[in-house]
């Protein structure tokens, strides 16, 4: 649908004004405050039922516009108590719901380009996407984790703020300085730690060993000193036999039983069985060893300590290195679809914050490419209300301009071009609110 007429009076600072397009682009000229924005406000108003500011023409009490679209008529009369809008078909049924009829036939970009070309670059980036169908919300909600936790990890693995190990002495140290820190265990190196108890029993059982030594050295020199002790005591006895005759008999078996008392003690010297004689310096090795084994138990568990920070490193690098492949599937993925979507214009594109051109930012084409951008934009959300304003076509060069008209005539749309200029020879010329003049483009080709 195109407009096949519009009649807007009263509206803004214009008086009566009629225009039957006849062609593509319908160019209003004029002077500054001639009328020009108020006939593209005009349509506006009357299809959006989004009102100015004082859409009345000053010292009037009413003001109507009327657009005719074929399949349907607009009918909006603005005074002083409010605005009534009427729609009505072809054949003249009125429709109820007026306003919703036409909100489901506008499109989402309203008739004016340069809504998509002033905007931000990361809404317009998403308001083309959506265009061609793009939609990337849960990717980038992935890809956003991954990258969150891939930040963590770096975080783990690099750290992050360099003066937090100084505010906080106890804070831990990234993984890569804590193996850059630790020694490297030497070539070897076992790692598991030798037992402690199991050696101190071996010398515990040493001492224990010497100790029965001793104690059986001590035992025998008692047992040997008493058998010279008996020896003495048998001479001073046989020394007396002369002198005391009378008792030999019964000394006789005191020897008897001394004697016996020997042998019983002879006997159980050569019972006894002598253990192995421990020799201090064996002990003070076995102590020496003990010192070998608690500093080899250090340089293990050092070792056990470089491979868990070593392990640690590598698996934090691990999962870096697959968050990232992540988010590149995602970013290639986003690729593949970008470049499968079907975009308005050959060249046009999409990245992640802004729209290109020819792999060039939107917001570093000059002003008449965006214009010609947008305007291809603006087709393609107005698929019905086949209706396009340049509000600032003074912009356009003559390329632009002339590209902009044929891509009208091509794609089937009308475009009404606003452009400031006091040739009455070009275009619908309005002066005080009024056509003065109207000179058709020439014909294609």
């Amino acid at each position: 649908m195109k407009i096949l007429e519009l009649r807007a009076e009263n509206i803004k600072n214009l008086k009566v004004v009629e225009i039957k397009p006849e062609e593509s682009a319908v160019v209003l000229t004029g002077k500054n405050g001639a009328g020009k924005s108020a006939v593209l406000d005009s349509i506006f108003m009357a299809l959006t039922g989004k009102k100015l500011d004082q859409p009345i023409r000053e010292g009037e009490a009413r003001a109507e516009i009327n657009v005719d679209l074929g399949k349907y008529k607009v009918r909006r009369v603005f005074t002083a108590k409010g605005e009534r809008l009427e729609v009505t078909s072809a054949e003249g049924a009125i429709f109820k719901s007026p306003q919703t009829l036409l909100d489901g036939i506008l499109g989402k970009l309203t008739f004016d380009p340069l809504s998509f070309s002033t905007m931000a670059d990361k809404p317009r980036r998403d308001l083309l996407a959506s265009l061609v169908g793009l939609d990337f919300v849960e990717l980038d909600k992935e890809r956003a984790e991954l990258y969150n936790e891939r930040t963590i990890k770096n975080r783990e693995i690099k750290g992050g703020d360099p003066t937090a190990f100084r505010k906080d002495p106890n804070a831990p140290l990234p993984l890569e300085s804590l193996v850059g820190k630790m020694e490297k265990p030497p070539e070897g190196t076992p790692r598991q730690e030798v037992s402690m108890a199991e050696e101190m029993a071996k010398v515990e059982a040493l001492e224990e060993r010497a100790r029965m030594h001793q104690k059986f050295t001590e035992q025998r020199a008692m047992l040997v000193e008493s058998i010279a002790i008996n020896d003495k005591r048998i001479e001073d006895k046989q020394g007396d036999i002369r002198e005391l005759q009378l008792r030999i008999k019964a000394i006789e078996g005191e020897i008897a039983n001394i004697r016996n008392d020997s042998v019983d003690i002879g006997q159980q010297i050569e019972a006894m069985v002598a253990p192995e004689e421990i020799k201090p310096e064996q002990i003070i090795e076995a102590r020496k060893g003990l010192l070998a084994i608690e500093e080899q138990n250090k340089t293990i568990r050092k070792a056990i300590e470089f491979d868990a920070a070593l392990y640690r490193l590598e698996e934090a690098r691990k999962a870096v290195a697959k968050l990232e492949e992540g988010m590149v599937k995602i970013d290639l993925e986003k690729q593949n679809r970008i470049a499968a979507a079907e975009f308005p214009i050959a060249g046009l594109g999409i990245t992640d914050e802004y729209v290109t051109f020819e792999s060039k930012p939107f917001g570093q084409l000059s002003t008449g490419q965006q214009i010609r951008i947008s305007t291809a934009i603006a087709m393609a959300m107005n698929p019905e209300i086949r209706v396009i304003f340049i509000r600032e076509g003074s912009l356009l060069d003559k390329e632009g301009f002339d590209g902009i008209v044929e891509m009208a005539r091509e794609k089937d749309y009308q475009v009404w071009i606003e452009k400031v200029s006091d040739d009455k020879g070009v275009g619908i010329y309005l002066e005080a609110g009024e056509i003065a003049g109207s000179k058709s483009l020439p014909p294609e080709g």
